[in-house]
């Protein structure tokens, strides 16, 4: 359940960016942004939930904290972010954004590092069940056994 729900809310941010409409960025207000994505980590200290951000400096990374549009998304209880695996993943994170107005993707690494392929976010259980849900550079969102 929560990889779908990973997979959903990056065709969340596709369709906040293809809508074109203001968002409710934190500590801002309602905008129309430049971009919608979706900043995810493998960081012990926040892989349990992930987050929407508004590019608003089109740099194709989150860096600063009025670029939030929600609260963060918690992952259900005892599922983590064990990895998140592509090109130049470093360190320990991702970003999956959508430019206005045609969704445009880009993925980027932690540190704003273009990803050209796809990048693999694996989800972990307590028990050591995974999953892994891949965002390719054509916008195919697929999951993983």
């Amino acid at each position: 359940r929560a990889a779908q729900e990973v997979a959903l809310n990056v065709r969340r941010a596709q369709s906040m960016s293809l809508s074109v409409t203001g968002v409710p960025i934190q500590g801002v207000g309602i905008q129309i942004p430049v971009a919608v994505g979706i900043r995810l980590s493998s960081d012990t200290s926040e892989n349990e939930r992930y987050f929407f951000f508004a590019d608003q400096n089109s740099n194709g990374v989150y860096d600063i904290s009025n670029e939030r549009i929600e609260p963060d998304i918690l992952l259900p209880s005892g599922i983590r972010i064990q990895s998140i695996s592509g090109e130049l993943i470093a360190p320990k994170g991702a970003h999956i954004i959508f430019y206005t107005p045609e969704a445009t993707l880009r993925l980027t690494n932690a540190l704003g590092a273009p990803i050209l392929n796809f990048i693999d976010v694996v989800l972990a259980a307590r028990s050591g069940a995974t999953k892994t849900v891949r965002v390719r550079m054509s916008g195919q969102v697929t999951i993983l056994p």
